[in-house]
This record gives C-alpha cells, sequence and structure tokens, in this order.
C-alpha cells in the first residue's frame, strides 16, 4: 500500500523571527514521527523567499517542497504548524484541492483578548484574516485547555475536532533532580548564587509577561530581608528595558547589585538554576502556555505563578497562586514559601509535579500522532462520497419585494427568479400576492407568519431602508443567514427611530460605547465618513452566516466584528440584450426623452442623496460650461423636494440651472433603462467607504455606458476599464476632466464589447444563484 503524504506548513522552522523560539521548537517536536511508525511520507512545504531550512529541521522530513501541494483530492493531508505567524496560503489556496485531513496547531489568541496587542490597523486586520482562515481547517492541536477553548468560542469549532496537546519540556530539566549537587552547585556560582537564596523569573521583553510586578515583588522582598534574597532574571531583554527594570527595583527596596540579567545558558544551566531557587516567579498576565511554569516544577523548584488561566491548568497549589496585578499578593505568598521548612518545601514540590510528566517531549508528540493517525485512518475506511441525487432543496427569504419602490426589492425579485430554477423558494414579504408580478412556483406569505423549521436555509436581506423593519425584526428574533446590502444602518435607524429621540440615542450610545451629543449626529448625517461605527452590531451578531456583495464590505466586516462573511459578486439586472444598444436605437430613445443633439447628456443614477456627491456633479457641469462644452445633467432618481431646492441654488451659483434636471420622488423603470441607453456618460459618486458598493455603477457597466466613478466605488464592483476612476476625495475639476476626455474621444463609441460581455456573464442573476445554492 502506498504511504500517505502529509504535508506541513513548514515556514516556521526557516523564519529567523521563530525557529529557535517557542514555535520552532513546539512545532519541530511534533514533526517528530513515532520510531515504529512508517506509514507516512513527511513533506516539508517551505518558501524560497525565507532562509533555507536548517539541516536539524531538514532531517525530521523525507521531502521538501518549496511551493504548496496541488489537486490533494483525499489523497494526502496537510498540518499547518503554525497558523497564526505564516500567510494564510496553505489554508486557503484553491490549487491545494481536498486533502483528506486538514489540520492545524494552536498556540494561542493572544492578540485577540489582550487589548492593545497588536499597534496598528494592518496588523489587525492581517491577524483577522489568520483567524478566518482557521475555519479551513478541521482538526485542531492547541497547546493548552485553554487554547482550545477560546478557538472554540471564537471559530465555533466543535470540541471533536480539538485535542489538546501541551507543549514538550525538553528532558534536561526532569533530569535536574538527578544532577549531582557539584554540578548544581558549580552553576550557582558562576552567578554568584547560594542555593535557595534568591528567586528565578524567566520571561523576555513582552509587556504581558509582567516583568514590572516581578521586580517590585523582589525589591520589597529584598528589603524585607535586608537584601539576601537578589533576582536572576532569564529571557532577551533590551537594554533600555534592563535599566527600566534595575531603577523600578532599586524603587521598591532592592539592593543595588541584587538584580542579574542572565546571559544565553544551556539548558541544563537553566535546569540548575530552577532547581536552586527559593522559587521561580511567573507572573505573566496572558499565556496560550507556560513553559518557564513546567520547566521550573520539572526540574524541581517551586513555582510561584499568576492566575491567568493557563497557569490554571498547570497549577493547581492555591498558595502558590497570586492575583495577577495585585504585587501584595503576590509578596504575601512569596512570604509564606519562603517560611516552609525542608519537609513544607518537599511536599509542596511533589504537589505541584503531580502530572508533570505528560508534558514531556515524546508525550506531546505522541498525542498529536495518536490524534492524526486516528483521524487518517477513520477517513481512509470511508470511500469519497458519490454525488448524491437530493430533491431541491427549500429556502426562505425575507425580503422586500416589488411593487415596493426599493432597488433591493428589485434584486430580490431578480435573485429569486434565478434561484427558482434551483430550489423551491418561499418570499416573506409585507406585499400581497394579488398586488405582486407573477413569478411562478414562488409563494408570498406575510412577514407576519413565523418562519417555519422546514428550511434548508433561511435568509434575511437587510437594508438601509424602512422596507427593511421586519427583516431586521425577525432576523434579530429567530437568528438565520443575513445578506447584507447596505455597509452601515446609521440611516435606518435615525430614520425608523424618528431622528435624535431617547430611543436613538440609547441605540447609539451602546453601540458605540459612549453619550452621544447632537452635535455627533449632525456631523454624521452631513459626512458619514466619519462614522465611528457602522450600526451593525445587532445584525451581526444575530446573523448565523453572513452574505455580501462587495469585497471591501467583507474585510470592513472581519476587521470590525471579527466575522468572516461569504462573498458574492453584486448581480446586474437583465436590463439589456447586446441587440438594445444599437446605435440607431439608442438615438430613437434620445429623440423620446428629448436629448439635445448638440450637447452632451451626463445621468446620474439612484435615489439623490448627498452620500452621492450631486452638489460635486454640478460644479463638475460648471466646469464644463466654463470650457465651452455644452451639457445636461440628468439626476435620474428620486429626490427630497426640500433637498432638490438646494441642489437647485448650487446651479444657480454656477450658472447652470438651465442645464439640470430631476424626475420628482421617483424615476420609474421606464425612464430608468432609457437613460441607461441614451446618456453619453454616466457619473456615480459615493462620499461613503466601509466598503460600500452601487448597483447604479454595475447597471452603468451592463450598459456599456462610459462613466465617471470615485475609486472605492468603481472598485466594490469589479468595475470594467470603461468606467473611468476619480480619488475618493471628490473633485469637481477632474471629474469634468473625465467628462472632457469622453467627449474628445466621441460619443459614437461601441457600447456592446468583450469586456462588457465577460462583465455582465461574472455579475449575472445565474452565477449569483449558483453561488447561493452553494451555500446551502
Amino acid at each position: 500500500m502506498e504511504k500517505h503524504k502529509i504535508f506541513f506548513d513548514a515556514r516556521c522552522l526557516q523564519d529567523p523571527n521563530y525557529k529557535y523560539r517557542g514555535v520552532g521548537r513546539h512545532s519541530s517536536n511534533m514533526c517528530i514521527r513515532p520510531s515504529a511508525d512508517d506509514k507516512y511520507v513527511l513533506v516539508a512545504c517551505c518558501s524560497r523567499s525565507l532562509p533555507p531550512l536548517p539541516p536539524e529541521y531538514e532531517a525530521l522530513f523525507d521531502q521538501v517542497l518549496y511551493g504548496f501541494p496541488r489537486n490533494l483530492n483525499r489523497t494526502a493531508s496537510i498540518v499547518s504548524l503554525s497558523p497564526m505567524t505564516d500567510s494564510t496560503d496553505f489554508a486557503t489556496k484553491p490549487d491545494v484541492g481536498n486533502p483528506l485531513v486538514s489540520a492545524s496547531l494552536i498556540y494561542d489568541f493572544i492578540p485577540w483578548d489582550h487589548y492593545g496587542y497588536l499597534g496598528s490597523k494592518e496588523a489587525i486586520d492581517g491577524y483577522c484574516k489568520q483567524v478566518s482562515a482557521l475555519n479551513n481547517f478541521e482538526l485542531f492541536f492547541p497547546i493548552s485547555d485553554y487554547s482550545g477553548r477560546r478557538l472554540a468560542e471564537i471559530c465555533k469549532v466543535p470540541a471533536k475536532s480539538i485535542v489538546m496537546t501541551g507543549v514538550g519540556v525538553h528532558d534536561d530539566f526532569y533530569e535536574a533532580d538527578s544532577l549531582p549537587a557539584d554540578t548544581v552547585n558549580a552553576v550557582l556560582r558562576k552567578f554568584g548564587l547560594k542555593k535557595e537564596q534568591y528567586l528565578a523569573f524567566v520571561g523576555g521583553g513582552d509587556p504581558r509577561k509582567n516583568a514590572d510586578l516581578v521586580v517590585e515583588l523582589a525589591g520589597r522582598y529584598s528589603a524585607r530581608t535586608g537584601g539576601a534574597v537578589p533576582l536572576v532574571i532569564g529571557g532577551q531583554y533590551p537594554y533600555a528595558m534592563r535599566d527600566a527594570l534595575t531603577e523600578r527595583y532599586r524603587d521598591c527596596g532592592g539592593r543595588a547589585d541584587g538584580i542579574t540579567f542572565l546571559p544565553h545558558v544551556s539548558d541544563t544551566e537553566l535546569a540548575a538554576l530552577y532547581r536552586g531557587s527559593l522559587a521561580t516567579v511567573v507572573a505573566s498576565l496572558i499565556e496560550g502556555f507556560s513553559l518557564p511554569v513546567v520547566e521550573a516544577i520539572a526540574a524541581g523548584s517551586i513555582a510561584l505563578v499568576s492566575d491567568c488561566d493557563a497557569h490554571l491548568e498547570l497549577v493547581s497549589t492555591q498558595e502558590a497562586i497570586f492575583k495577577r496585578t495585585d504585587a501584595d499578593d503576590a509578596l504575601a505568598k512569596l512570604t509564606a514559601i519562603a517560611g516552609l521548612d525542608a519537609a513544607g518545601r518537599t511536599r509542596l514540590k511533589a504537589r505541584q509535579q503531580e502530572g508533570v510528566d505528560r508534558f514531556r517531549m515524546s508525550a506531546v508528540r505522541d498525542r498529536f500522532w495518536a490524534a492524526m493517525d486516528k483521524a487518517i485512518s477513520a477517513k481512509q475506511a470511508v470511500p469519497a462520497p458519490a454525488p448524491l441525487r437530493r430533491k431541491r432543496p427549500r429556502l426562505a427569504i425575507s425580503t422586500p419585494w416589488p411593487p415596493q419602490k426599493s432597488g433591493v426589492a428589485t434584486y430580490s425579485f431578480n435573485t429569486i427568479k434565478a434561484l427558482s430554477r434551483h430550489a423551491e423558494v418561499d418570499v416573506y414579504c409585507d406585499v400581497a400576492p394579488a398586488d405582486a408580478p407573477p413569478l411562478p412556483g414562488v409563494r408570498l406569505l406575510p412577514t407576519s407568519e413565523r418562519i417555519g423549521r422546514g428550511y434548508d436555509r433561511t435568509y434575511f436581506v437587510i437594508g438601509n431602508s424602512h422596507f427593511h423593519t421586519p427583516m431586521i425584526n425577525r432576523l434579530l428574533e429567530c437568528g438565520g443567514t443575513a445578506i447584507i446590502h447596505d455597509s452601515r444602518l446609521f440611516e435606518y435607524y435615525f430614520t425608523t427611530m424618528g431622528g435624535l429621540t431617547p430611543q436613538f440615542n440609547a441605540l447609539a450610545t451602546r453601540m458605540i460605547g459612549r453619550e452621544i451629543a447632537e452635535q455627533d449626529v449632525q456631523l454624521w448625517l452631513r459626512d458619514q465618513r466619519t462614522l465611528p461605527n457602522l450600526f451593525l452590531e445587532d445584525v451581526i451578531g444575530a446573523a448565523s452566516d453572513i452574505i455580501v456583495h462587495h469585497p471591501g464590505f467583507a474585510r470592513e466586516i472581519v476587521n470590525r466584528y471579527r466575522r468572516q462573511p461569504q462573498y458574492i459578486p453584486f448581480a446586474i439586472p437583465p436590463l439589456f440584450e447586446d441587440a438594445d444598444l444599437d446605435p440607431e436605437l439608442r438615438q430613437k430613445i434620445r429623440s423620446e426623452l428629448n436629448l439635445s443633439a448638440n450637447a452632451l447628456s451626463i445621468a446620474t443614477f439612484g435615489y439623490v442623496a448627498p452620500v452621492k456627491g450631486p452638489t460635486e456633479c454640478i460644479f463638475a457641469l460648471g466646469e464644463l460650461q466654463d470650457w465651452k462644452i455644452p451639457a445636461n445633467l440628468y439626476f435620474v432618481g428620486g429626490i427630497d423636494p426640500d433637498y432638490k431646492e438646494k441642489l437647485l441654488n448650487d446651479a444657480r451659483f454656477c450658472g447652470v440651472e438651465h442645464a439640470v434636471h430631476f424626475f420628482g420622488d421617483y424615476a420609474s423603470d421606464d425612464i430608468y433603462r432609457k437613460f441607461l441607453l441614451a446618456a453619453d456618460c454616466g457619473i456615480q459618486l459615493r462620499k461613503i467607504g466601509f466598503g460600500q458598493g452601487s448597483g447604479a455603477i454595475a447597471e452603468c457597466a451592463a450598459a456599456g455606458i462610459a462613466t465617471i466613478a470615485n475609486n472605492s466605488i468603481a472598485e466594490s464592483v469589479e468595475s470594467p476599464a470603461y468606467v473611468r476612476r476619480v480619488p475618493d476625495v471628490l473633485s469637481p475639476p477632474l471629474i469634468a476632466e473625465q467628462i472632457l476626455n469622453i467627449h474628445e474621444k466621441g460619443l459614437d463609441y461601441a457600447r456592446v464589447s468583450e469586456e462588457r460581455g465577460r462583465y455582465v456573464n461574472k455579475h449575472s442573476f445565474d452565477h449569483y444563484a449558483i453561488a447561493l445554492m452553494e451555500s446551502v
């Protein structure tokens, strides 16, 4: 029988930052297969951008591959040795295929749990991406029960997929008890120490190691004992930090020569230092595991530890556990330990040493290999499943619905029209069947009716208008999959709660985490880019799964809420066939709309609102007039009468009132479609970020119309090249220059092109429906 290959992502064993530190030592131990096991071929997956694999690590593997495996299809398994320090390619690269078993070591979630640990937005973005990629694995090996518990809580991993291994401690520490007394004394003399008359602390420069508390404890205890008990510190500390810790030690009563920073020492020397100490203090604020605790106990020291979760798994002797930020408590516990007689010290050490053998290097890797062997054998015993012929799924979708005057209503109609070819769909909406456009095979049910349990998936379509109130309320009540169309719900809550009411203030205060003032809200209404919060907490928290239509919005959700949504590209309504874009037909429609043959016809689509840059559009029209370019600007969408008057004032100021045109409170679908065909160019702008997309710009792309859009909105719909981009900070002259370029290149450009065809196919509702089906 051919040996089963296991591909290990070995980049952490190449990386100078990790290969000889805790990550490298632990992961390399896992790569040592049991001596009697010859069932597997171990392959190290390496990167040519990193230093070569050290010879001692290369010897652990049968093969070294520079790159990733491809098309595994149950023919091999993969193990990520350090998923939170390397890129996520190993887990997410599509070419890897379908491994038999996909496993990952798990160290900790300290950046998640320890506020401020990551110092930049870029670092947080990268970390959240790595956390979300963990969902691509099926078997996890955390180094502690604490890390396993956080994995289950954060990533919703079931307990059956988690095998706690611990971290292996080198045999030198277990053998310290058998070291001859002369050997131990020689090490102590080397550093000027006396047996049981010094404190040991092994940490490092990371603030969470809590070195400040340790030196305060040691300084105060030194003062109490007349300087008889110095402090010995192991680990890498920058010189500036050494000076600061020494000064703090002295300020707390320590003697000038009472603190020693160890140079690099061997494991045998460190074991002797542990064994000879009065106690080893480990004061960490948070850990995934704690090697110094286990090393010290194995070597025969008493471990005086803080009460972080990882320590409580390793030490159960309450008299040796102190509150992690309480130096008084630590001092009291140390004083009690120092007062023990020889028999008391022996009993305390014996109690701490119970179970410490489970962290021997061999015991830790045996747990790893036993679980891997069991998982691989179980899957090999089950043949690959054949494709099943199954009944059509039953789906419930709660959404706005035509004839409601909502772009999302039309979008959902087109979605379900395509989806109904693959599934049985019930639509929960506030439209009576008699008032809705016909859609054979689709049932319309009222939103007041409770959605039953007989569906394979329930979707709630979430947007920023009052039409979505029943969907939001039922999602918060029952849970389900949220299809989120808008990147923020601030306007929704502000409008539906009646403006700056006590109800809105209470909600905003809860979501933002501070009291809000009227000037805050006025600023957010003027410029939603200043919003400190997307007001999506409740929706995100209630949703079992999340679907979004724009990649930037997906990143916002990961960064802000630590949830990984499914991204399905925004679909475009089937507005036009190629024949509809015939130049003669376009000229006929231009005549119907009374568009001037002697002036450029510019159209911007959708409900007119400040965030869509209408004032900038009007000022750009003024620039064109100054350049002697005759043009008309058409706002093809509804508009509030008061806001219309404000824009007309802008037009008067620019001297272009005669060239600015509106369509009342709602532009009909027929008018909307005709302007997409007849206009010479389009403008679609957004002043709001957050990854927000635009259906209108996608429709312009589908119509093949040369369009100006700002960068973020163009990126959100993956716009083709004939959508010309301007900066997100909107500049009327730059907008006018792009329109001028279109004008100078001629307005008889072909609307039908291969690029448009590719775009329309990728963003079709058929494609969208298939992607939705794959999520069921």
